[in-house]
């Protein structure tokens, strides 16, 4: 692997949970009959929808999950999903070598002077393939219970 590819990778599991935010919002505005208001560059106030509200991906994912009948159990969104988005978000990335791979660190919340690890991921040709793969499985389940409740922008 080479820079290209790390990079190349990242952006695509980045691209990934950003399009798992948005298909989550589209699926809960669908199960609210929310119309989804887009603003434009003009607008400065905008209602209050599933579209504009300020729930980060956990809390959408719970949404999501407790609306799901007990047919629909194959539809849930693994959680795991979030701690994903949140190493990359809130991760730091280092090398020991100015070339690639990268390693990605998550640290906890500090108490009482320590931090906790809460992981340490090398960034390998096999975890961007496996994160990539899991996060848009992840979106093919919402996808596919819009589809089975005949939401019609799932087709």
């Amino acid at each position: 692997m080479n820079d290209d590819d790390h990079i190349r990778g990242l952006g695509q599991i980045v691209g990934n949970l950003l399009s798992l935010e948005m298909i989550l919002r589209i699926f809960l505005a669908y199960l609210r009959n929310q119309t989804l208001e887009v603003p434009t560059a003009a607008d400065q106030l905008v209602n209050e929808t599933v579209f504009t509200n300020y729930h980060s991906l956990g809390p959408l994912i719970d949404i999501y999950n407790s609306g799901l009948s007990i047919g629909e159990q194959q539809f849930l969104v693994d959680k795991d999903v979030v701690k994903i988005r949140d190493a990359i978000a809130h991760g730091r990335l280092l090398t020991n070598d100015p070339n690639y791979p990268l390693t990605l660190y998550k640290f906890g919340k500090p108490s009482n002077g320590r931090v906790r690890v809460e992981r340490i991921d090398a960034i390998s040709e096999r975890w961007l393939n496996e994160k990539k793969n899991f996060v848009f499985a992840q979106m093919t389940k919402i996808h596919n219970c819009g589809k089975s409740r005949n939401y019609d922008c799932f087709p």
